[in-house]
């Protein structure tokens, strides 16, 4: 995938993710997904974003286990909180 591409696309899905209070979880997960997405469409395109995004939940949850990402529509993720 072309990098403008795929910039392009990360953009787009990041818009889906509000942003949070500076330093906060919720803009740890916005940074987290952008790095996963952008590897995950470098190496295999056809990868669903729903994975990524739960590695970077994962990822975040590391640091702060009660996390719920702030999402105005969960399913685009593919997102079900436990």
């Amino acid at each position: 995938m072309e990098k403008q591409v795929m910039d392009k696309l990360v953009h787009e899905e990041l818009e889906r993710i509000p942003t949070g209070p500076s330093g906060s979880s919720q803009n740890k997960l916005r940074s987290y997904y952008k790095m996963r997405r952008q590897n995950c469409l470098k190496k295999d395109p056809q990868r669903p974003r729903s994975e990524p995004f739960r590695e970077a939940v994962e990822d975040v949850r590391k640091e702060d286990p009660v996390f719920s990402p702030n999402l105005p529509d969960p399913e685009y993720f593919g997102w079900r909180d436990k």
